[in-house]
Order: C-alpha cells, then structure tokens, then sequence
C-alpha cells in the first residue's frame, strides 16, 4: 500500500488526465520516478498532458507540504506509444514497480538498465525528446 501522499498524489494525476480528456488505465511507481498509462485524446499533444501532469501535479505538492523543499519534476519525460496488444504486459509492468525494483539497491535506476531492455523486447524503438522540441506542436 502505498502512503498517503503517495496515494493522493496518483490521484491527483487521475484526476488532471481525466480534465483534459484522457482515460487512465494505470498510475504507479516509485520514489524517483511514476509511471503513467492512459488513452490519449487525438485533439490534445503529448507536450500539453506531460505539461498540465507535472505543473498541477508540482504544485500541489507545494501546496500541501508533503516536501521541505520546493518540489519540482525533471526538465523533460519519456513517453511511448502502446498498441492494444501490449496494453495489458505494460500495465502489468506498472502494476509491477515494487516488486520489479525490490531488489535494487539505488531508488535511482538508470534508463539504460530498465526501459531499453523493456522496449526491445516488445519491438519499439524509443525516441527521446524535450517538451516543445522536435516534432512537438
């Protein structure tokens, strides 16, 4: 079970996708990092839910206390695109995160180490990018 920020927090995200239109399938994560599924509006860009996502989400935090120091997310974020079929290995995945990084000894894992492998195995080829760079609208 998770703690209660850590549980209002992930619904907080819910509740910021659902704003702008999108259906969450599956919210989880860890310390360092949160993992987001959910079906996309085709009206809405990537950049606008990662944006409206980590500001509301950021300043919420700020807002109730839950750190000593002003919380703010990373500059930039990772996302892929899932087809159907893949809809439920990566929810399970999600679902999966405290069990997956169990046995690590960092909270701080390393892209290379747990998304790569991940995208290989299901046949993606990752593009990385900045929010409002390349390819953004």
């Amino acid at each position: 079970t998770c703690g209660k920020p850590v549980g209002h927090l992930y619904e907080k995200y819910k509740k910021e996708l659902e704003k702008m239109g999108c259906s969450p399938l599956i919210i989880n994560g860890m310390p360092d990092h949160v993992h987001l599924l959910f079906r996309g509006k085709k009206d809405i860009t990537i950049s606008a839910v990662a944006k409206q996502v980590k500001g509301a989400s950021s300043f919420w935090v700020n807002q109730n206390g839950f750190t000593n120091e002003k919380f703010q997310w990373q500059r930039g974020y990772s996302v892929f695109s899932v087809s159907d079929f893949h809809v439920q290995t990566v929810f399970k995945y999600i679902q999966n995160q405290k069990t997956h990084h169990r046995d690590r000894m960092e909270l701080n894992p390393v892209w290379e180490e747990e998304a790569l492998p991940a995208l290989s195995a299901w046949g993606l080829n990752p593009m990385l990018r900045e929010p409002g760079g390349e390819g953004e609208k």
